[in-house]
């Protein structure tokens, strides 16, 4: 499991980041990213999530959309490999539909969006929400469109 220390730097970035000082929290997220890379080959599958994901989170909150989702690619990756077919893997892909369209790629996001409903599918929750898949694949479907249609 990872050490306190380095779940330290984390919360420094995040202290950072409150502080406004978005360089100091960039380059402590960074820190905090080269030094779990060691601990993430003795990871459990559960543990895995638990140390990419706040990571991935701060990213998100400071708006660094790109460096969210590519994090969060890490976790989808690995949470579908170990949990397919579950609601907390459907959401990771879920989350990572939401980041990616937040960065501007449509395309990613609506592919994530349909891992997400594949997980999904498999599970009793399903039903109850079919309808804001739909709605959100709509959406994300014109604005591909959109992005496509774009003059260059």
């Amino acid at each position: 499991m990872i050490s306190l220390e380095k779940f330290g730097i984390l919360d420094e970035a995040k202290s950072a980041f409150a502080a406004g000082d978005r360089e100091r929290a960039l380059a402590l997220a960074h820190q905090y990213a080269i030094e779990v890379v060691p601990e993430l080959y003795d990871a459990t599958p559960e543990e895995l999530p638990e140390i990419i994901g706040p990571l991935s989170m701060l990213y998100a909150k400071m708006e660094e959309w790109e460096l969210a989702a590519l994090k969060y690619a890490d976790i989808c990756a690995y949470t579908e490999k170990y949990f397919p077919g579950t609601v907390y893997t459907a959401s990771d892909w879920w989350r990572l539909s939401w980041y990616r369209k937040k960065n501007g790629d449509v395309h990613g996001a609506l592919h994530a969006l349909e891992r997400a409903a594949l997980h999904m599918r498999q599970t009793e929750r399903w039903s109850r929400l079919e309808r804001t898949y739909e709605e959100e694949r709509n959406a994300l479907q014109g604005m591909a469109a959109t992005v496509s249609e774009a003059p260059e």
